[in-house]
């Protein structure tokens, strides 16, 4: 494992540079996201021991281990980070993104069930001419589980082509009813 010195000479004395904790997750997150193998989306606790808890293989997690400790020497050298500081989470806007983009093609009802991670929740219902919605469940990286609402118009071989989507969703994590009905609202107002 190759190791710098991240102190630096250039005559005046080093500035000490602090990294938040939030900071660091999302450094740490990208190094596991990256890792093919280590199937890991985000870092925060979803509250669901199907998403908390990976498996993967000694080997896996040695190399995120050791692409963790050198992505901290790379950032400590460039940066001059010398202290980890605890911060209230700060969230990018990658964070917001949903783990499960609306697809977009949809051959046919079957398919449409099986968008987003609880599928059993989805619906898949007329709202128009040719003009169907999805609703379906998913995550979203930094705050939760969302409804998100998707309008699919039907083609001629029989598919369905994604016409627009709301990806910022609706409930945010609470999984409160409201959150089917405000989907649904969207995709009658835009279909």
């Amino acid at each position: 494992m190759n190791t710098k010195n991240t102190s630096k000479t250039t005559g005046e004395a080093a500035k000490s540079e602090v990294i938040s904790t939030g900071e660091l997750r999302r450094l740490l997150e990208d190094i596991a996201i990256a890792d093919e193998y280590a199937g890991i989306d985000t870092l925060l606790s979803r509250g669901s021991d199907g998403f908390d808890w990976a498996e993967m293989s000694v080997t896996t997690l040695l190399r995120l281990m050791k692409n963790s400790f050198e992505a901290g020497l790379d950032a400590a050298h460039k940066r001059g980070i010398t202290t980890v500081v605890p911060s209230e989470e700060v969230y990018t806007e990658a964070d917001y993104h949903v783990i499960d983009p609306a697809p977009q093609t949809i051959n046919d009802e079957d398919e449409a069930a099986r968008v987003g991670t609880h599928g059993i929740d989805n619906v898949w219902i007329p709202v128009g001419t040719d003009k169907y919605a999805l609703i379906y469940t998913t995550w979203a990286n930094a705050t939760g589980w969302r409804k998100v609402p998707a309008i699919y118009t039907k083609q001629p071989g029989g598919t369905y082509q994604l016409a627009t989507w709301n990806e910022e969703g609706f409930d945010f994590n609470r999984m409160r009813a409201e959150g089917y009905p405000e989907a649904l609202t969207w995709a009658i107002k835009n279909a």
